[in-house]
């Protein structure tokens, strides 16, 4: 089947009621009048066994899992600015960066799916389709499904349509469709998943007649569609707190296992506005409805810290569903604080770790931050290190070979740190941890990438205002591999500043691929564009976790 797409496409963002602005992700490969990829060896029935639905599920901007079933990772970026707004997700099928040990990294097949590639799909500017994504198992088969948020859809109203996997890639025709309940509740903001289940984030919601408290609402997809199981607000019984306006609660979202975290970085902590807070649910393992909830700020008892206006706790967040065996029975969750004051330095940023039993009880088990020992850099004004966190799936990362077992590797991104005289260059802070409960986190060891030759990781060349790091996402290679290799992880970083080819603010992602024991250096996937402005690989949410972006009134 050939399918025609949209040609160019420029630069844009969702102004929120207010005042707040959504950036959305631009352009990647736009192919007109392209061939879809030809059917793999297997049937989507065949690799199920190899995969683990709860590990790199994720509802992430750029993301990976096997749309296909061939065996390979697909990497997909949202790209919401796209066609005035229209929208559009681009998708990198076959990432097959292990095939390294036979002649370099090959170029993925990529294609450009808009909303009207669904059969029956309309779309309009503004729809900001693929401003979040998430792959799950909507099916009985073992391709990954695709579920895409459109949250500016029908006025605002919003919208998310799941894209079925086949052996072509996505299936234009079975796809189903979720509307959000009222207009202007931008339906499809953050999207996660798990499984066949899904959770959406409707973060300007009314509830219970309060003007953009925000909701996230459960669904669980099955037999070609989707039933709402539970709706989650600040209303809900278990769950601390009333509904306030311009909470946007269900901005931000992460699950693992049982476990759903929310980021509510605007979250007012008495009078401290937007100090942030972050609400931790364990489900019932049967139903997967909530059992219990805990929310904290850093007024909360054992919590590190003083809540303080614009700290934005909350506003990336990551979870670790295995947890290292240093927690006993622990969930690991790190949460980013991109505009804590350390002292005298503003928005230098900071990381709170938690950790949740299987009773439900939270633990906080420490606080990093660049002062912390045996962690690179020093905290700088406006290094806003926390703006993104990434745990779990990271096994693979670089390391010296000193791993232990109770170890959890981290990942943060640190978008505004200046390297040299160049400011905003950015860099992201690899580093593992060794929590123990009650006690403060103790830095086990740690590096540093950044782009550039003397990184040894990344590559490409840095510039002032590239913001390395502005996003994060990692992808498991080879988790069934016909053609061998040696298995291993990426990971992805957003440099949305950076100008390619002459075009400024372009953008681009940088992959890096570690193996069981070695690093090699990453590719960068560009905008088939470029355009200016369009800092691409940037959007509304992350792999567990969001950008937060502030309020421009």
């Amino acid at each position: 089947m050939t399918r025609l797409s949209a040609g160019n496409r420029r630069a844009g963002a969702l102004m929120g009621p207010a005042g707040f602005a959504v950036i959305w992700v631009l352009g990647s490969s736009v192919l007109s009048a392209s061939a879809d990829p030809a059917p793999g060896p297997h049937s989507c029935a065949q690799h199920g066994a190899y995969y683990n639905t709860s590990d790199f599920v994720t509802g992430t901007v750029f993301s990976s899992q096997d749309v296909q079933d061939d065996g390979f990772s697909d990497l997909v970026e949202g790209a919401p600015g796209a066609l005035s707004g229209v929208g559009a997700v681009d998708i990198h099928y076959d990432v097959q960066l292990s095939r390294v040990e036979t002649g370099g990294l090959p170029t993925p097949y990529s294609k450009s799916i808009y909303e009207t590639y669904f059969d029956g799909v309309t779309a309009a500017p503004g729809d900001g389709f693929g401003a979040a994504s998430a792959f799950m198992y909507a099916n009985a088969g073992y391709c990954a499904d695709l579920a895409i948020g459109a949250p500016g859809n029908d006025a605002g109203r919003g919208k998310v349509i799941i894209g079925l996997g086949s052996l072509k890639g996505l299936d234009p025709v079975a796809a189903i469709t979720i509307t959000g309940a009222s207009t202007g509740e931008h339906f499809g903001t953050a999207v996660v998943a798990r499984g066949h289940d899904l959770w959406i984030g409707a973060p300007y919601r009314t509830v219970d007649g309060v003007s953009q408290a925000g909701a996230v609402d459960h669904y669980r997809v099955t037999a070609g569609s989707a039933a709402l199981i539970e709706t989650l607000t600040e209303a809900s019984p278990g769950i601390a707190g009333s509904p306030e306006p311009g909470d946007h609660f269900g901005r931000v979202l992460a699950v693992a296992g049982h476990t759903l975290v929310i980021g509510e970085p605007a979250e007012d902590i008495g009078t401290k506005i937007d100090a942030g807070s972050v609400t931790i649910v364990t489900e019932s393992p049967t139903t997967d409805t909530l059992t219990s909830a805990t929310t904290l700020s850093q007024d909360s008892a054992n919590v590190p810290g003083v809540a303080e206006s614009y700290d934005h706790l909350g506003s990336s967040v990551s979870i670790d569903a295995a947890g290292p065996p240093a927690l006993v029975q622990g969930v690991f969750i790190a949460v980013g604080v991109p505009g804590e004051d350390l002292g005298t330095t503003p928005d230098a940023g900071v990381v709170q770790a938690f950790a949740r039993h299987s009773d439900g009880t939270v633990v906080p088990i420490g606080t990093v931050t660049q002062n912390t020992p045996g962690l690179p850099g020093v905290p700088e004004s406006g290094d806003k290190f926390g703006s993104t966190v990434l745990v779990g799936g990271l096994s693979d990362i670089y390391y010296d070979g000193t791993q232990g077992v109770g170890d959890e590797n981290i990942a943060v991104g640190v978008p505004g740190e200046d390297v040299g005289s160049d400011p905003d260059q950015g860099v992201v802070d690899i580093f593992a941890i060794r929590p123990v409960d009650s006690h403060p986190v103790v830095l086990a060891r740690s590096t540093v990438f950044f782009e550039g030759p003397a990184s040894g990781h990344v590559g490409g060349a840095a510039a002032a205002g590239d913001q390395f790091g502005a996003g994060l996402s990692a992808m498991p290679v080879d988790r069934y591999n016909p053609y061998g290799g040696t298995g291993g992880t990426t990971l992805d970083i957003a440099v949305p500043g950076k100008d390619v080819a002459g075009v400024v603010d372009a953008g681009e992602i940088r992959m890096t691929w570690v193996g069981a024991s070695s690093a090699l250096s990453g590719r960068a996937l560009d905008s088939v564009g470029p355009f200016p402005g369009e800092r691409y690989g940037v959007g509304a949410s992350g792999r567990g976790g969001g950008v937060f972006v502030e309020s421009t009134d």
